[in-house]
């Protein structure tokens, strides 16, 4: 027995070539570099520094270019907790940071099981805004004809073809407030309140209602570049984030006055959704395609959208049941269309205050 023990070979360790011990080397690297650049995406994204503006241009879905093959590759690594540890951080990042997953989830939702059933005694408002780009009737007609009660426009046609377009679809008793640029169009007649170089404020009494402000903005045109190697880059979008910031305020200053007044606003904001140059008009309304977009909300390009700078927000006093962006055939932007809905409650404090 013990020959046979001694004769029997010892059992030889496993070798690792050199190309494993590499292939695991450049793994690992990869996924370091992947949790940076995810972190780096979620401060552009959700923490929003001004240093970190230039980031704001990239999409937030454009983040995963960096996580998916990371996931691929840590399939290959030991321990598993690498592969573990990487699902869960980008799944984070995707349900918190990349709207698009949420509003696409809704759409589906909406369609199979979720219903919008509206009070009886309500009043329901369609919006539609639009960056009409050449200031054309044709252009603005796109946008009329979404059958909608106030319409938001910027880069606005004349103030005759507003006027001819209201006539068209609103008949005698239409509301139409123009500028050179911010105009508003509405099925009911509109009171001067304010006009500035990039919004103009009304106020519309519908009948057996109360009166709720509408406002249509336009910020300042966006610097797009990209090259992210050059200082003076960073320099000018951290400056345009403070010109946004600035102008989103003056209209939060014109509409302080009456902070408990229904609002709506909408229209180019020319700058990516949730940017932190607007937190000054979150006193006023909510972006309605946060609680009620469906598919893909984004405006820009037209034809290839990838940001969303075209948004329509409501005040508390709003529920918001659908909100959609519409390819639009001779702009630059796609037009969007929310639809709201005012409880009867709030009906009926309009009625009692009437004289």
């Amino acid at each position: 027995m013990s020959e046979l023990y001694q004769s029997t070979p010892p059992i030889a360790p496993v070798a690792v070539s050199n190309d494993d011990h590499r292939k695991q080397h450049w793994a690992r690297a990869w996924c370091v570099l992947s949790l940076m650049l995810g972190l780096i995406g979620t401060g552009a994204t959700r923490w929003q520094f001004d240093a970190l503006a230039a980031l704001r241009l990239i999409p937030a879905w454009c983040w995963l270019m960096a996580g998916v093959p990371a996931l691929i590759l840590a399939r290959r690594l030991r321990p598993r907790g690498w592969l573990v540890i990487l699902t869960l951080l980008w799944v984070l990042f995707v349900v918190t940071c990349v709207e698009e997953s949420r509003s696409m989830a809704r759409s589906v939702w909406s369609r199979v099981i979720a219903s919008n059933n509206v009070e009886a005694d309500s009043l329901r408002l369609r919006v539609v805004s639009l960056n009409c780009a050449d200031g054309s009737l044709r252009t603005a007609r796109e946008a009329a004809a979404m059958a909608p009660d106030i319409l938001l426009f910027q880069e606005s046609p004349g103030r005759e073809d507003l006027e001819r377009l209201a006539t068209e679809f609103f008949g005698d008793s239409h509301g139409v407030l123009w500028s050179s640029d911010a105009s508003i169009v509405a099925r009911w007649p509109i009171q001067r309140l304010e006009v500035k170089e990039h919004f103009v404020i009304g106020r519309v009494q519908p009948p057996n209602g109360p009166a709720f402000k509408v406002t249509s903005l336009r910020l300042a045109p966006p610097i797009v570049r990209y090259d992210l190697w050059n200082p003076a880059c960073w320099r000018e979008q951290a400056a345009k984030r403070q010109q946004h910031t600035q102008q989103s305020d003056q209209l939060a200053n014109a509409l302080i006055n009456d902070i408990d007044f229904i609002n709506i606003f909408g229209g180019d904001f020319n700058a990516p959704a949730h940017d932190r140059s607007t937190r000054g008009l979150r006193s006023f309304g909510r972006d309605t395609f946060d609680k009620a977009g469906r598919g893909w909300g984004n405006t820009v390009l037209n034809t290839i959208p990838v940001l969303r700078f075209d948004q329509i927000w409501a005040s508390g006093h709003f529920r918001p049941i659908a909100m959609w962006a519409v390819r639009s055939e001779h702009s630059d932007h796609r037009l969007v269309v929310s639809d709201l809905v005012l409880p009867g409650k709030w009906l009926k404090r309009g009625r009692d205050s009437q004289p």
